[in-house]
């Protein structure tokens, strides 16, 4: 099947903080996520991380707001 539903979100803030171990030992994980699952990383620059990671990733920008707006906005 070519279900394309996301029932699982994992968030792996601060992306660019992993050391070179932990984002080989993620790899596994990116190339052949679970079924259903979306993975986001958050990094304060792309350079940080590994060009392997960086391959499987799809680069969304977007600009920081502050907590007053967020509360505003939901």
């Amino acid at each position: 099947s070519n279900d394309r539903t996301i029932n699982r979100v994992i968030l792996i803030p601060d992306s660019d903080r992993l050391k070179v171990e932990a984002q080989n030992a993620f790899l596994k994980s990116l190339e052949e996520p679970p079924q259903g699952t979306c993975i986001i990383l958050t990094s304060k620059g792309e350079g940080i991380l590994l060009p392997t990671i960086r391959s499987r990733l799809v680069e969304i920008s977007v600009l920081p707001v502050t907590e007053t707006q967020a509360v505003e906005y939901f």
